[in-house]
């Protein structure tokens, strides 16, 4: 049984990188992704996660995935999540910021942004994109998500071999209370370890 199970993850890895490898088209992030960067500024492409408002007229896309989640004026404007600031990132350059351009993260693209299997990512949206999974604990089989399952085992829980847990991450909100997306991929680029 034992070396069924490794003779699975190796299969499993193995599939994973030929999907990957083969359907990751580039490596733009999700829109409305969230990530946090050694400096004071975002790159380009990436806005502040400090609640601004912007005009929808010069991000439409964003807007579409956002909407007035975090919040409006008007029609014609839409806010961006604002996150507190970790009480570790006060003294440093590190800044949360959101992509205003990238990949639309529709249940249709799962192969679209290039990521590993377990990365967990943080995102805006109402829902993890496909192929991602919130970190919320969840019970799932192994037998559906095995790239993911080869990854984890059952390091968070899980039952006889045929499921396993993702992490039970805290919940992470924005002012407002507005809960976001911590999600974990469960396909994309197998993780190569040294």
């Amino acid at each position: 049984m034992t070396i069924f199970k490794s003779a699975l993850g190796v299969l499993a890895g193995a599939i994973a990188v030929f999907i990957g490898t083969a359907n990751v088209a580039h490596a733009e992030p999700y829109l409305a992704e969230i990530r946090t960067f050694a400096q004071h500024e975002c790159p380009a492409g990436w806005l502040p996660t400090d609640g601004r408002l912007l005009q929808v007229a010069h991000y439409p896309a964003l807007e579409s995935v956002l909407e007035d989640r975090f919040g409006a004026t008007s029609r014609r404007d839409f806010a961006l999540p604002k996150l507190p600031v970790p009480e570790s990132t006060h003294d440093k350059l590190e800044t949360q910021c959101i992509a205003a351009n990238g990949v639309y993260p529709t249940g249709n693209n799962t192969y679209l942004s290039e990521h590993y299997i377990g990365e967990i990512r943080l995102f805006a949206t109402e829902h993890c994109p496909a192929g991602w999974l919130k970190t919320s604990g969840g019970l799932y089989p192994a037998n559906h998500y095995v790239a993911l399952y080869a990854v984890l085992h059952r390091r968070y829980g899980g039952g006889d071999g045929r499921t396993f847990r993702v992490p039970d991450n805290p919940r992470i909100f924005a002012a407002g209370h507005h809960e976001l997306n911590e999600c974990i991929a469960a396909v994309g680029i197998w993780p190569y370890w040294d």
